[in-house]
């Protein structure tokens, strides 16, 4: 109890929140991973439906979080986890595809609360710490969710009583999710923002009835006018296609439900590892801080190089080297996403919600564009294309840190 008293606010309010949405998603994303697996075709075309519609959410969210608390916000959008969950028990293709849709819409209102609350929380100099934190506690999801899973599998235990099981510590999180405490402004942020509304209050969100809903619907693509947001799409790109090609492709290379399992837990020890150790980075290295993502692109390009070049059955024959690439791709992709998280909380912290918008349709639409294609082109021709959108992404990533980012730090010392 000490511990928690003397625990600085942000830390403890970001610490739940992250542990909110691990519990959802140790449901939800084991659901996510065997859709591909159990489901083949139609998995890929419900996560497709899934990310498309996430993408189109976006471009509305920063109305409804100009109108409702951000904890109901969180039940709205944490609402559309658990129908998807539970359309999973009977599979009714129309159906499931219905539910992956607005499974997408609940997920764009959900996330971008999140970048909002992590925002609204967190001071300057905090911001690698305070999204290495939520995401590390967020990708424990990964390790837990897919373990249960690939166990219940094991005993082959019926699908419909598996995702029975998970519709339940998946409702108890949302609803948890409307106790968190409601944010205020850091005093950093307070110099350098309103509040949603446009108030000078700094204690809590606030609604606006009288908001102007043509104004709020054009203001996310008006964010796309910012050379620092343009500069870093290709890595947005590349967090949206490389996740559609861990969730539509690399299941395809292993074939199994109960080993997929095991393999994406990996996948979820790598995002841990790589949350913790690039969220104390980022906070501590300024002069290269580009320099962080060169090993995401080298280890990246090394697993594609190996999926490309060797017989998949010789891979299958040796099981344990889809763990080694599992957790290369589960490092690559949580430090990706917290140098994203890094990024916008610093350089956009004077406009979070229509900032992350923008951030979450680019990713969104880029996954639905995997997983559709997915299906269609070669799994090898996906791999290179993701693989090339990386090193873009961190060429463009190291043009904005330099020219405009670096010059910045340096004039505030």
């Amino acid at each position: 109890m000490e511990y928690w008293k003397n625990l600085r606010d942000d830390r403890k309010w970001v610490g739940l929140l992250g542990l909110s949405f691990f519990s959802m998603f140790t449901c939800f994303n084991a659901v996510q991973t065997l859709q591909s697996t159990i489901n083949k075709t139609l998995g890929s075309l419900t996560l497709a439906s899934l990310y498309a519609c996430f993408a189109i959410g976006n471009i509305i969210t920063p109305i409804i979080l100009s109108k409702l608390d951000v904890r109901k916000c969180f039940w709205l959008g944490g609402a559309g986890y658990i129908l998807f969950i539970i359309a999973n028990i009977k599979i009714i293709p129309p159906l499931l595809i219905l539910a992956g849709g607005l499974n997408g819409l609940s997920a764009a209102i959900i996330w971008n609360a999140q970048s909002v609350y992590v925002s609204r929380w967190t001071p300057d100099g905090s911001e690698g710490k305070n999204s290495g934190l939520f995401n590390g506690i967020m990708f424990m999801n990964m390790v837990f969710g897919n373990i249960i899973v690939a166990t219940l599998f094991k005993f082959e235990i019926k699908n419909a009583i598996v995702f029975s099981i998970l519709a339940v510590p998946a409702a108890m999180a949302v609803i948890s999710m409307g106790f968190l405490k409601t944010p205020k402004i850091s005093e950093d942020a307070l110099d350098r923002e309103l509040t949603l509304d446009g108030s000078s209050s700094p204690s809590t969100y606030t609604t606006n009835e009288d908001v102007n809903i043509k104004e709020k619907l054009l203001e996310m693509f008006s964010m796309f006018k910012s050379k620092h947001l343009l500069l870093i799409v290709p890595l947005i790109a590349y967090r949206g296609l490389g996740y559609g090609y861990i969730l539509g492709v690399f299941p395809n290379f292993i074939d199994s439900k109960i080993y997929i399992g095991y393999i994406m837990a990996v996948y979820g020890v790598g995002s841990i590892v790589g949350s913790y150790g690039a969220g104390y980075l980022f906070d501590r290295v300024v002069d290269r801080r580009n320099l962080l993502l060169l090993p995401c692109v080298v280890i990246f390009s090394t697993n594609i190089g190996i999926l490309v070049l060797m017989d998949p059955e010789v891979l299958r024959a040796h099981l344990y080297s889809f763990f080694f690439i599992s957790f290369g791709f589960g490092l690559c992709d949580s430090s990706v996403s917290v140098c994203l998280y890094h990024t916008f909380l610093s350089t956009f912290s004077d406009k979070p919600s229509p900032a992350f918008s923008a951030w979450r349709f680019v990713q969104a639409l880029c996954t639905s564009t995997n997983l559709v294609l997915g299906s269609y082109l070669h799994r090898n021709v996906v791999g290179i294309t993701v693989s090339v959108i990386l090193v873009v992404g961190f060429v463009s990533y190291s043009v904005l840190h330099i020219k405009y980012v670096l010059p910045k730090l340096k004039s505030q010392l």
